[in-house]
Order: structure tokens, then C-alpha cells, then sequence
């Protein structure tokens, strides 16, 4: 029972130091920090998904060198030992350098890594991110150890979360502010697209209105966007999305192939592949 104790014991503190940080980073610091102490390892990091689901971004880390950290982008589709963790899976690698799964062999052999241990970091269906714990010598990790980092895993996912929503309002009453410190529409409609398109990583963004007289489809302002593509030819309102100019949200996946889309050659010359519309209402 000692060593449950021991890690019980570790782990109110542990979650208690994360959950009463009260800056985003320094929770994520303390996360990697104390995992790393606790179960008397070499490093801890925590890399979590982009905007775009396919890169895995440090985020934080304790005991790695900036070498290290820049080493390379972690691909999702490029590390099948992270397509493996984001499924779900706990997954613990005895010898890094010697097996195929794991991205980068020669730079953790270069970085005196030898194990390690990948948790997923997830919050209800929300995939955030992975949780990794390096070792210096090669070893396996018990089920009480799993079972403790899995508790801490949890946890951390949901400060992580939470900071997340966080800032994403934060960033939104900026907007709000600057919005509304504006009096030209012009340029008020041209930060909404601005905003709009860097929130989501997105190419590019543009609002339309409508033309009562000729019932056409006009931008009042656009992003990220080329002049070619905006001259394209004029938007009739009862060919293009008609769906959204009923209230409906619609997802375009591929806009090229999409019969929806009234000009798909000029989409795809533009280099666009999906397409989000909201009702402006």
C-alpha cells in the first residue's frame, strides 16, 4: 500500500497545483513539471492539435533541450505512434530509437531518451492533444504508474480545455471592442472577415449581401481573398448555397466537385477545397 499511498498522495498535489495556477502556461508548466518528478523521469512534454488537426504543437515541456523542441513539426500523418495515441490508445515504447513508430529516433538517441510513455489528452469527444514522459534509461511503466499519469492526464486535459474556451471568449471581446470602435461599415465588415479566417486558419473569408433590386449575391467586404476570384462573374442567389440564404448553416467538403457552387473552375484556380457559409440574419 505504500507506494499506492505515495502516489495518491502525489497526485491531490499535483492536481492541485494545475488546477489552482491561474495562467494558462504556468498550469500546463506545473502539468509537465510534476509528472516528470513524481514518476522520476528524464523529461515530460505536451503537445497539442492545431487548428487544423493535422500538426501536434509544443505547448509545454520540463527537461528538454530547445534543440530538441525544434526539431521538427510533429505530422499526425507522418507518426503513427501519435495516430495511435489520438485513437484512444495508451502506448509506452521501451527503446525510441530502435523502433519504426516513433518520428524522430536519431534526435531522442542525440537527446539521451530511451522510453517513453504517450497518453492521450481528451475532453469528453475532443481530442486536445498527447501527453508524452521520457526516460533516460530504458523502461516499463507499471499499472499504477499508468494508472496515476492517466488520473493527472485527465485533469490536465480539462484546465487545458477550460483555458482554451477562455481565451477563444477573450479573443472574441477583443474583437468585439475593436469592432465597435470602428464608425466606417467598410472597414468593420473587413475585420470580421479578417478575424474570421485567422480564427480557423482558414484561407480566406468574405461576407455577401444581398441585392434587393437584382436579387444577386455582392461582397461588402472580403479576406485573403484574389481580385480574379472576386470578379469572377455575379453570385445569382438561386443558384449558389441557396440553402444558407434560408437560415441553414451549410459545409461544403469539396467545393470543386459540390453542385452547389455556381463557379467551380474559379474555385478551384483559387485553390479552394471547403467552404463554410453562415446566414447573416
Amino acid at each position: 500500500m505504500a507506494p499506492q499511498k505515495k502516489f495518491l498522495t502525489s497526485l491531490c498535489q499535483i492536481c492541485e497545483n494545475v488546477v489552482s495556477a491561474t495562467d494558462y502556461n504556468e498550469a500546463l508548466f506545473s502539468l509537465v513539471k510534476n509528472a516528470t518528478k513524481c514518476l522520476k523521469t528524464k523529461a515530460s512534454s505536451i503537445r497539442l492539435l492545431d487548428r487544423t488537426g493535422n500538426t501536434l504543437e509544443i505547448v509545454a515541456s520540463f527537461g528538454l533541450s530547445q534543440w530538441y523542441l525544434k526539431k521538427g513539426p510533429v505530422e499526425v500523418d507522418k507518426s503513427p505512434l501519435d495516430k495511435l495515441v489520438l485513437s484512444g490508445k495508451i502506448v509506452q515504447i521501451k527503446d525510441v530509437t530502435k523502433n519504426k513508430r516513433f518520428q524522430y529516433p536519431r534526435e531522442a538517441k542525440k537527446e539521451g531518451i530511451k522510453s517513453v510513455l504517450c497518453l492521450p489528452l481528451k475532453v469528453r469527444k475532443r481530442w486536445l492533444g498527447i501527453l508524452r514522459i521520457y526516460t533516460g534509461k530504458e523502461r516499463v511503466f507499471g499499472k499504477e504508474e499508468i494508472s496515476f499519469i492517466s488520473t493527472l492526464a485527465s485533469q490536465g486535459a480539462v484546465v487545458i480545455n477550460n483555458a482554451q474556451r477562455y481565451q477563444r471568449l477573450k479573443r472574441l471581446y477583443e474583437i468585439g471592442k475593436t469592432i465597435t470602435s470602428h464608425l466606417e461599415i467598410e472597414k468593420v465588415l473587413y475585420i470580421i472577415c479578417q478575424n474570421a479566417a485567422a480564427d480557423i486558419s482558414a484561407k480566406g473569408s468574405s461576407i455577401l449581401l444581398i441585392n434587393k433590386e437584382t436579387g444577386e449575391l455582392e461582397y461588402a467586404a472580403t479576406y485573403g481573398l484574389s481580385e480574379q476570384f472576386i470578379r469572377k462573374g455575379p453570385i445569382k442567389g438561386d443558384r449558389s448555397i441557396t440553402e444558407c440564404l434560408k437560415g441553414k448553416e451549410v459545409i461544403i467538403e469539396d467545393a470543386c466537385r459540390d453542385e452547389r457552387i455556381q463557379y467551380p473552375e474559379a474555385v478551384r484556380q483559387e485553390g479552394i477545397k471547403s467552404i463554410i457559409c453562415i446566414p447573416l440574419k
